[in-house]
């Protein structure tokens, strides 16, 4: 199988792609992970949510419930991250803004076209940008901390902290430019519950047939690295949205989205330091890192792989995955 470019520099062991998931016509995976015959496909899939999860049910009562405490979740994390840019806090803040641009993003048309909103949207937009290079180096030092020859890399993590260092006082500076978020951005008025509901669907379609598009091509070649970061943002912002609306009963498959964002973002965690690790020329300790980072990438891609809620999200959208997978791979 052609696996495509290598993410690891020559002297590295490449990812190899491991095998793609096949299931076989009218078999599917049960929940524990035991396959099932045809007989049995039906009554599982009844026990399924449909499609990822959706939750069917928004209404401007509980829009607005949810807005005023995401609000105030953002609020409080930008006063502890001003307080004490740890790396924890600089974690949260950017999960707060993501958040908040949900509750944005679910708004009607003419509410969420005005002016002040666009730009809101734009700042928090920037202010998850501008500490994504904080975030980063807080990922690669953490990784480095945990391992039993962490003093070998010593010089690396001076560098990454000198880095860190630099790019705070810029995201410090933006974040108190921003540090009290505008209110009024929504009038009660401008909301309906039909309208809401709309909405609602129509942003949860459009990330559910994201992830059909991208889960094929992420389980066909684990080198993807920007289609396997995709399918993470966009299973991140579908249950960014689901948090919106629903009962909680309603919200039981949310540990499938849980369970894919927890296991994606450690595959994107080996991505951002082999990425950092590839740069300039390595010495042998770094290659040594290296090896040991790929190794740590293709476990947690396998363990994707194999995880019975994805085998059984393939097997629910196998036919437009395969339309989708081939578009995408031209």
């Amino acid at each position: 199988m052609n696996c495509g470019e290598s993410i690891v520099a020559s002297a590295v062991e490449p990812i190899t792609a491991a095998e793609p998931i096949s299931i076989p016509n009218g078999v599917v995976s049960s929940p524990d992970g035991e396959m099932l015959a045809s007989s049995d496909t039906e009554a599982v899939l009844k026990k399924q949510p449909s499609g990822f999860g959706r939750v069917r049910v928004v209404d401007k009562e509980l829009y607005l419930q949810n807005a005023r405490r995401t609000r105030k979740a953002f609020s409080k994390r930008i006063r502890a991250y001003l307080k004490d840019p740890s790396p924890d806090n600089v974690h949260d803040l950017r999960t707060a803004a993501r958040r908040t641009r949900a509750c944005l993003q679910l708004l009607p048309r003419n509410p969420r076209r005005r002016r002040r909103i666009r730009e809101y949207s734009s700042t928090l937009k920037e202010l998850i940008r501008v500490n994504a290079g904080v975030r980063d180096a807080d990922i690669i030092v953490s990784k480095i901390s945990q391992r039993k020859d962490a003093s070998t890399y010593q010089q690396l993590t001076s560098q990454l902290g000198k880095m860190r260092a630099t790019d705070l006082k810029l995201a410090i500076s933006y974040v108190s430019s921003v540090e009290n978020p505008p209110r009024g951005l929504v009038q009660t008025e401008d909301l309906s519950d039909e309208l809401l509901q709309e909405r609602f669907d129509r942003v949860t379609r459009k990330l559910e047939d994201r992830i059909r598009e991208r889960l094929p091509v992420v389980l066909e070649n684990p080198a993807k690295k920007r289609a396997l970061h995709r399918l993470r943002e966009d299973s991140r912002r579908l249950r960014y949205v689901l948090d919106l609306g629903g009962t909680p009963a309603e919200k039981e498959p949310m540990p499938l989205l849980r369970s894919w964002q927890d296991i994606l973002g450690l595959i994107h965690d080996s991505d951002i330091m082999i990425d950092r690790l590839r740069r300039g020329r390595p010495s042998a300790e770094i290659q040594d890192l290296l090896r040991s980072e790929v190794a740590e990438r293709n476990l947690n891609y396998e363990k994707f792989a194999s995880m019975p809620t994805t085998r059984l999200a393939l097997r629910l959208t196998a036919n437009r995955g395969r339309k989708a997978a081939r578009r995408l791979a031209r």
